[in-house]
Order: C-alpha cells, then structure tokens, then sequence
C-alpha cells in the first residue's frame, strides 16, 4: 500500500492534475529506455519503505491504478495531498525528511477543531504520515507490533475515519479527481478495512487489531468487527450442525463428538469474544447455540449408553460458555446429574473403586404399631459395594461364624468330659448334658455369641449411607 503506491512510483501529491500525472510517467519511461535511475519527490526511504525500482512493469501497473478516479481516491487515501499552504510547507518539509516539522503543522492545524472544508486534508495527510511511522522495519507493508506504533495507529485510524465518515470526504473526491460524486463511502471503506487488514495481519492478533479499531471510532469498529466475525461465526454455525447431524446418526458417540465440537470451536469463540465482548448479542446467541449442542451430546449418549461420566468436564465448560439462565440452568442440573451417576457407580464404603454388578444382602426389620413388622424379601435389602470390601465383609462374617462353630464345640466338649467323669451326679449332669449341650447352647451361642463377635460385620456395614437411613428410619439388624 505504501511502497508500490501509485503516487510515490510517479513522485507527486495525490490530487494533482492529469497532466502532471502525464508528464512524470512520460518523464520516468525515457529514463527507463536509456537505463538510467530517475530521483522524484515523495521516495521517503526515511521511513521504512523499499527503495524504488520503476521498472516497465510497474510503470505499465502504475499507469493503468492511476488513470482511473475510482482509484485515484483509494490510493489517495494512503497518501498526502497539497491543498493549501499548510500542506505546501509540511510536504516540503517531510521531503526534505524533516517529518517532525511536517507532524507538527498538521497537528497545529487540527489541534481542538472538529473536521472542515479547512482542516480536512491535515486530517487526511497527518494520518498517511503516523501510518509511515508505524511501518515494519522489515519495510514489507505491514505495520509494527510495538507500543509506539500501536498508538499512532489508533490515532491514525480516528482521524482517517473522521475524514471517511464525514460530508468532507465528497470534498477529498473533489480534490482528488474533480468530482465530489466519484466517491462512494462504502466501497472506499471496504477498500480501507481490506488494505489495513493486510498490513496488521502479519504482525498483530485479530483481537489485538479490533482493540486498536475499538479505541479510535465506534462506527469504523462496529464495520471493522463484522468484517472480522463473519468467518468465524459461520464457521461456528457450521460446526454446530456438523455435530448436531453426526450426533442424529449415531447417540452413542455424543461424548466423543461433543469433545470434538469444544476443541474444534475454542479458538473461534474466544475471537468473537474478544471482539464484541460478552454483552453482544451475537456473541450471546452463538455462545448458548454451542453450549446447548455440546450439552445435547452428553445427554443423548447417556441415554443411549446409561454412562455420561467422562463428560463432566464438557458439561461443566457448557456452562462457562452459557449466557442466557435458562441455558445456565440445563448446564447445572446436566452437571448434577453426571455427578450423581458417578457417584453412583462408586463404593460408598471406600468411595474409590466402581462397585460390583453383584449386591450385598442385609436383613433389617422394623417394628410397627400393629405388633407386626416390616422387612425386606429375597434374603434382605440391598446395597453395593466394590470387590475389596466385599471381601472384606465375607471375611468379617465368616470369621464370627467361625468363632460361635468353635465355641459350641467347645461347649459340647465339656459336657461330655462332665458327664463320663462324675458318676455320682449322672442325673443332674444328664440334665445339664442335655440342656446345656443339646439346647441352651445352641441359642446362647447363635443368639449372643455370635451377635458379639458379628458386630465388627455389624459395624462395617452400617457405615453404608442406605443403611445409615433405614436405621434412622427405625430398622435394626436380623430378623425378630
């Protein structure tokens, strides 16, 4: 834009005559056919610009930008113009590279005072001269990524779009190519974002550019930022309805495309949120869009696969993306749920493991009012538990069993040695034989025995939460 612009190649301000304009081109083709360089104002290798090498192709390219009005006013509007004796001084001095001089007229001219018929080439040639200040050192049309720069631009970019913007820019078409109607706002706009957007694109973010817009002028922002989001945007719809349609084929894979649908669209929603902010509109309805499809495809494969733990993290993301409350809600209760189901499937004993598909059986019972009561069929009530504690469990109740088998045992022992040893007292010890060994023992042993060394078991399994609330509910261990 700046170091193939038509007007620098032929050495001359950009609303200068046609004859002028004539007479540089014939003056730089017979320097060409005898081989020799020719100097012209304007060449400001000062800034960092390439030095000009006017070949016959550039000429025959400059030649044919330069002849037609429509881009005369294109390219007029990265150049300087000569308009009254302001300009005249300030251009002289910026070709004699005192540019400093040149900034401070122009500014002295605009200093305080909105755009007019007086000042609105100052606003035009002040901003041209802060864009060839913030050129890349690598002189190759893009601009610079450095404070300073950033902040010539930004006042470039306010003063440019003052002139676009304003009825004074039907003047500039007048001064450029003598007619105030060539000119049309739009498509030189256009042109303008366009031309600037390739020479910010090299070294700066697309949020970093739309800052820079931001903080120069809202309507050039606002036409800027829909530029910049509208690939973006349609990527995101698309993407959106690529999952919707992959998701419509096949429900159990929800959790692999949902994942796919979040990696797939951060970087794009991040820019537009960067660019219009999360107040916007349209930021809010493509946001929710994404975070109710993403949420779609945990919902629909839990349904289909009863398993939706693995998508926590992509529900709980829904909801950081979500704007409007009725989609914050459904992130919410599409979070409880997967931790529910998670939580479900784990031991509440350890509260590691994934529980065994094989339950756990308890006896309980519970008194009622009717002399009667209540308890659970099928062996008792169930709970789960992973394989660890299941073994722990087994092996706490086989070791009661255990105990009360050898205590009865043990019993009967005694009785027998009694019995054969005291012949005397055949009678009572017969009794007692019979009583004790044959009956007494085995309710004392099984009732309370057992129950004394059963209450480790007892105990490990009232720890369960299920079992925690029958207790509160009245229920007790066994059966009556």
């Amino acid at each position: 834009m700046y170091n193939k612009n038509p007007y620098r190649i032929i050495g001359l301000e950009s609303n200068s005559g046609l004859r002028l304009i004539q007479k540089n081109l014939s003056k730089i083709k017979a320097y060409l056919k005898i081989g020799k360089h020719l100097t012209l104002p304007y060449e400001l290798s000062f800034f960092n610009l390439k030095e000009i090498n006017r070949s016959h192709s550039l000429v025959l390219k400059t030649e044919n930008k330069i002849l037609l009005d429509s881009n005369k006013i294109k390219y007029a509007l990265f150049w300087f113009v000569n308009e009254n004796s302001f300009d005249e001084i300030a251009l002289s001095s910026l070709n004699k590279a005192n540019f400093v001089k040149s900034e401070g007229l122009w500014r002295k001219v605009i200093k305080d005072k909105p755009i007019s018929k007086k000042n609105f080439s100052a606003y035009n040639n002040l901003s041209t001269l802060l864009f060839l200040k913030s050129l890349s050192i690598k002189k190759n049309d893009n601009f610079e990524n450095t404070n300073d720069s950033k902040k010539h631009l930004e006042e470039s970019f306010k003063l440019k779009s003052e002139l676009i913007f304003s009825d004074y820019i039907y003047s500039f078409s007048k001064l450029i190519c003598g007619n105030e109607n060539e000119v049309k706002r739009e498509d030189l706009l256009d042109f303008f974002i366009e031309s600037i957007s390739l020479m910010l694109n090299e070294n700066f973010s697309k949020s970093e550019i739309s800052s820079i817009i931001k903080a120069s002028n809202k309507e050039l922002s606002d036409v800027f930022n829909y530029s910049l989001i509208s690939t973006p945007l349609n990527s995101l719809q698309e993407l959106i309805t690529d999952a919707n349609n992959l998701l419509n084929e096949d429900h159990s894979k929800g959790i692999e495309i949902g994942k796919d649908l979040i990696k797939s669209t951060l970087s794009n929603l991040k820019l537009l949120k960067d660019i219009l902010g999360v107040d916007n509109v349209k930021y809010q309805s493509i946001s929710d869009k994404l975070a109710n499809q993403i949420m779609q495809c945990g919902i629909l494969c839990f349904n289909k696969t009863k398993d939706d733990k693995e998508f926590l993290s992509s529900y709980e993301y829904a909801k950081k993306i979500s704007v409007k409350e009725a989609t914050k809600k459904r992130a919410k209760e599409s979070i409880d749920h997967c931790k529910e189901e998670a939580l479900a499937n784990i031991c509440k004993f350890c509260k590691s493991n994934e529980i065994s598909q094989y339950p756990i059986r308890v006896e309980m019972h519970k008194m009622d009012y009717n002399n009667t009561y209540s308890y659970f069929k099928n062996g008792g009530y169930e709970i789960h538990a992973c394989n660890s504690c299941k073994n722990h469990i087994s092996s706490l109740e086989n070791k009661a069993g255990l105990y009360a088998f050898l205590i009865y045992a043990l019993l009967n022992v005694i009785s027998i040695l009694i019995f054969r040893g005291e012949d005397l007292i055949i009678p009572i010890i017969l009794i007692l034989d019979i009583v004790l060994a044959r009956i007494a023992s085995f309710f004392w042993i099984w009732k309370y025995i057992y129950k004394y060394f059963n209450k480790p078991h007892l105990g490990f399994i009232s720890k369960h939460p299920e079992i925690i609330d029958l207790t509160i509910q009245g229920y007790k261990h066994g059966m009556p």
